[in-house]
């Protein structure tokens, strides 16, 4: 008989995007029944962090958009990459920061990787450099909260 063994943090982690995968890729993002339904898969801290997502997902989403260049907008973004983020800028609530864009950026890597036979063409993709685009991303967006969160606190 082989016992489970408990979840790690980045397990529980993948999970929550994944969830939040399904709610980008659905469009979902008002549809808290959705992720209670998925109660067996997630457990109570999960299915919290994931409501922090919905519940300011207007406003993660619009912040992210506006670091975003001009050129580029949150629907060019992959859904997988919109959950990643989205989940990173709720994490900044209640974990340092760099271990959120550390942990954002090495699960780029896990759904954006190359294989051993990946070509050289391949190797300077887009895809395989979005974690690099995530790491400048969520950088940009905490650096930014941090002052606006500065100034607002000096008005009061």
């Amino acid at each position: 008989m082989t016992q489970n063994k408990p979840k790690t943090q980045r397990q529980k982690r993948i999970e929550k995007i994944q969830i939040l995968y399904q709610v980008e890729l659905l469009n979902l993002q008002k549809d808290f029944d959705f992720v209670l339904n998925m109660e067996p898969y997630l457990d109570a801290k999960q299915t919290k962090e994931v409501f922090v997502v919905l519940k300011n997902y207007d406003y993660f989403k619009n912040f992210l958009e506006s670091l975003l260049d001009p050129s580029w907008n949150w629907q060019r973004l992959s859904y997988m990459l919109r959950a990643i983020l989205l989940n990173a800028c709720a994490e900044f609530e209640f974990i340092d920061a760099r271990i959120v864009i550390n942990e954002a950026v090495e699960i780029t890597k896990i759904f954006f990787q190359l294989t051993s036979d990946t070509s050289a063409k391949e190797y300077n993709s887009i895809d395989y450099n979005l974690f690099k685009f995530t790491n400048a991303l969520l950088e940009t967006y905490y650096k930014t909260k941090v002052k606006i969160e500065a100034i607002k606190s000096n008005v009061k």
